[in-house]
């Protein structure tokens, strides 16, 4: 963009310089005429009103010039908001399918509550699964002395068999 506007300032500078040249040169031309005699006046009227011309198409070719890049730089600003437009579009249609899919998330945790809303137990059906569980509990550990008891009775049952039997093979053994 900067050098768009330097690029324009020069030719601006330029065609300047050029009609103030011309300028003086129609100036100089005219006096010059003028001065010398009636058929030149005329010539030099003539020459005068040609040289305006001259002079009133390079400014309308200036303001031409101008209007032409006047109309490059709104292109150009048309362009980059055409794709600020795109890329703002394509932001949206992103955040559009990202709330559906949060959409579609909660509905599903929605309805995932909803099934598991019949898991939960009341105060009454708890208190009772307590009891039950404790009542195992004791009756777990009621369990595991008995059996420890009776292993201890069998383990000391084995211990008098064996005894029994050694005493019977020295017996045997005697006799």
């Amino acid at each position: 963009m900067h050098n768009v506007v330097c690029d324009q300032v020069k030719s601006l500078k330029v065609m300047h310089e050029r009609g103030k040249d011309e300028n003086e040169s129609l100036v100089t031309t005219l006096r010059d005429l003028q001065s010398e005699n009636f058929d030149k006046q005329k010539y030099g009227k003539l020459y005068y009103v040609v040289m305006l011309s001259r002079w009133q198409e390079a400014a309308v070719n200036k303001k031409y010039a101008m209007k032409l890049n006047e109309c490059k730089e709104l292109k150009g600003e048309l362009l980059d908001a055409s794709q600020l437009l795109e890329n703002k579009e394509r932001d949206h249609h992103r955040a559009e399918d990202e709330v559906q899919r949060t959409r579609e998330l909660v509905l599903a945790h929605k309805q995932e509550l909803q099934s598991c809303k019949n898991m939960f137990l009341t105060i009454q059906q708890g208190e009772e699964f307590n009891r039950v569980i404790t009542e195992l509990t004791d009756e777990r550990a009621r369990l595991e002395e008995l059996y420890f008891k009776v292993r201890s009775d069998c383990v000391s049952a084995l211990n008098m068999l064996d005894d029994a039997r050694v005493k019977a093979e020295e017996k045997e053994g005697l006799l």
